[in-house]
């Protein structure tokens, strides 16, 4: 990415000038499929490096929350990420989707936003705080997805079918400020669907 202007300052934590972030990627990794493709793996480890990361942050300026540009001395992403398809019979079909992500940034200043944080310094009239360390704002280290699948034909063009997934997110910082508030907490989501369609999927109802 290249550089940036801000069109608000704050102090420290916004500079005039974004520079421009520069990443890294190394990657190893295989895909394969076995058993005449009854079988599926794609399994890949990665470590990137993106050096002046460019963050977005919240400052304090006249008394306004906004929005500000600043530069991480880097962010790290270390990790793999893996996938599994199985399909044992006809008609039936199961997923598995793992990624662990180790994201955290080097050296960040960000503004304070809770009187109750420990380490915050005053500097250039804004009270800040280094993120070094903490994980990526809105990146989960841990995402597994788990799915099935199940369809025949019941006759008339018709088939019935069967979905069910669930997915788990760890717990995931909002913010690279340090505020416990600011934490999703780990959650999973599970769903389901049951219902018949046209052989050609055209037309499908489903509960």
């Amino acid at each position: 990415k290249g550089p940036a202007v801000n069109n608000t300052l704050g102090g420290s934590v916004a500079p005039p000038i974004v520079r421009p972030e520069i990443p890294t990627n190394i990657e190893i990794g295989f895909k394969g499929g076995f058993f005449g493709n009854r079988l599926r793996a794609d399994v890949t480890v990665f470590d990137t490096v993106s050096k002046d990361f460019q963050a977005q942050t919240a400052v304090i300026v006249n008394s306004l929350t906004q929005f500000v540009f600043a530069n991480a001395s880097e962010l790290k992403f270390q990790g793999v990420q893996a996938n599994l398809s199985i399909r044992p019979a006809q008609g039936l079909n199961f997923n598995l989707g793992a990624l662990y992500n180790e994201a955290t940034y080097g050296d960040f200043i960000v503004q304070c936003n809770a009187p109750f944080l420990t380490g915050c310094t005053s500097s250039q009239g804004a009270t800040t705080i280094n993120a070094r360390g903490r994980q990526l704002a809105g990146a989960p280290k841990l995402k597994v997805t788990l799915g099935g699948s199940y369809e025949r034909s019941i006759g008339n063009n018709m088939m019935a079918f069967l979905d069910a997934s669930a997915v788990y997110r760890s717990d995931t910082n909002t913010s690279a400020t340090p505020d416990p508030n600011l934490v999703i907490d780990a959650y999973t989501l599970v769903d389901g669907r049951l219902g018949i369609k046209t052989d050609d999927g055209r037309i499908s109802v489903s509960l």
